[in-house]
């Protein structure tokens, strides 16, 4: 079930930049009480998280939210060891006040970095 899972995360990242293409750029979320339902925390209250994978350990610290516009997030870039990538919001959830992705920290590394 582990595997099947996390080829779904897998298959479901690596379809962000052709989501970018398709719908045009990711546009920041600037409204800090934007909802991002997904955590259950608006938007000024995900920004400055730190982010975990799976195994509990350290990825980076949330640096912005993307969305497709401005009132749908979709993803969260995520800054740490001197990169940056976007992180898809559905890949998350929030336990223990934590932001943890399903990724493991080979499948983070293997991320695109997040071009501004």
């Amino acid at each position: 079930m582990e595997n099947i899972l996390a080829i779904t995360v897998v298959l479901a990242l690596s379809a962000i930049p052709a989501l970018a293409q398709e719908r045009g750029p990711l546009v920041e979320l600037t409204d800090g009480d934007a909802s991002i339902s997904v955590l259950g925390l608006a938007v000024d209250q995900t920004v400055g998280k730190e982010v975990y994978d799976r195994e509990g350990t350290l990825l980076g610290t949330v640096g912005k939210v993307l969305g497709d516009d401005a009132d749908t997030p979709i993803a969260l870039t995520v800054g740490g060891g001197g990169r940056i990538v976007v992180l898809e919001l559905a890949s998350t959830e929030l336990i223990n006040n934590r932001i943890v992705t399903q990724l493991s920290g080979n499948e983070y590394e293997g991320l695109p970095a997040f071009e501004q």
